[in-house]
């Protein structure tokens, strides 16, 4: 195992988490590393955090640079990487100590292009495991292209039952890459300046039809930070709407260019799950009800989601979920803004 595994760690004002996050790294188990910090302009202590790291580890390489945003200082890690693996982590993030021992072992034993493995959310005062799936198993190319890959643009069938999960294995983080496959497509992620939210998913959805087998290991190794549960941003972004639309056509694009069997429906359900994104920015706004109740009005007529909200399968959803999306079937636009804030703190 004398692979090189580059870990890469965008970092942006978490000086108080950053000593945790780079001492899981320096202290893997497997110690064949680049430890690459990316400092994306960050105007607290992080970047003296970053340089004292790098004195006390030759395997640490900072990288200063202007602040670009998430996407942009995970790409310039992509390019500057050498490792034969990559990973990412956040820098307010960490990982157990054998994650990149046992992620790699299983790489090159199962001669897998990525593994993937579950994650904890850390809560201040509790831990709560991510579920997946429930054990060890090995994607060959057909499930990876048409199964994973096609999850990252839109869920189909059971997948359907509880929205709120849709997206929980396309996180970038808790992967292992191989890294010849991010550098050779020069994949990258798209600005959330652009898609609004969902670069994760659109980056894996590449990455994902590049890949011939594809690993999970059903250890929870990653450790994800999250705030203190009910207590969640107010900030209204009144650009969303439009962010989500081009998100949307890019998904569809690449789906369609990569022949992902089922891309349409997919699609068309990403739309529709769209609402719970785009209904809960809504009621984040400074208006009074009855404007938020006009602007989830306008969405729900407009034809693309009116022709999918026709379509989707409401029947096998969880109750809450079937109630919301019954709602946004018959146009209950009221309905859906009261649910839309009840969902907020599910």
């Amino acid at each position: 195992m004398e692979k090189l595994i580059s870990i890469i760690v965008p970092i942006y004002n978490v000086g108080q988490y950053l000593d945790q996050c780079v001492q899981s790294l320096s202290s893997q188990t497997y110690q064949n590393l680049e430890i690459l910090l990316i400092d994306d302009g960050a105007t607290d202590n992080s970047p003296e955090i970053c340089d004292r790291w790098a004195e006390k580890d030759a395997r640490i390489r900072v990288i200063h640079k202007a602040n670009g945003g998430l996407s942009d200082a995970r790409n310039v890690g992509i390019r500057e990487s050498k490792g034969d693996y990559v990973t990412l982590i956040d820098g307010d993030d960490w990982l157990d100590e054998q994650t990149c021992e046992l992620a790699l072992k299983g790489a090159l034993e199962q001669n897998a292009d990525i593994v993937m493995w579950p994650y904890v959310r850390e809560f201040p005062n509790e831990s709560k495991p991510k579920h997946l799936f429930d054990s060890d198993r090995l994607f060959e190319r057909d499930e990876v292209k048409n199964g994973l890959a096609r999850r990252m643009a839109g869920v189909l069938d059971n997948e359907l039952r509880n929205p709120a999960e849709a997206d929980s294995i396309v996180m970038a983080c808790a992967k292992l890459y191989r890294g010849s496959i991010l550098r050779d497509h020069g994949l990258s992620f798209v600005d959330q300046k652009i898609i609004g939210t969902h670069e994760d998913g659109l980056f894996n959805l590449e990455a994902f039809c590049f890949a011939d087998r594809v690993l999970y290991i059903n250890q929870y190794w990653y450790h994800y930070r999250k705030a203190i549960p009910g207590q969640l941003t107010r900030t209204y972004r009144k650009d969303l709407y439009d962010q989500y639309q081009t998100l949307i056509s890019m998904l569809e694009s690449k789906g369609k260019a990569l022949e992902i069997r089922d891309i349409d429906v997919a699609i068309r359900n990403r739309v529709c799950l769209s609402m719970i994104v785009l209904s809960r920015n809504i009621c984040r706004a400074p208006f009074p009800f009855r404007k938020k109740v006009e602007l989830i009005r306008e969405i729900l007529r407009n034809p693309r989601y009116a022709e999918g909200l026709r379509e989707i399968p409401i029947g096998g959803m969880q109750p809450h979920w079937r109630a919301f999306f019954f709602c946004c079937k018959h146009s209950m636009a009221a309905m859906v803004a009261v649910l839309a804030e009840i969902t907020l703190h599910l």
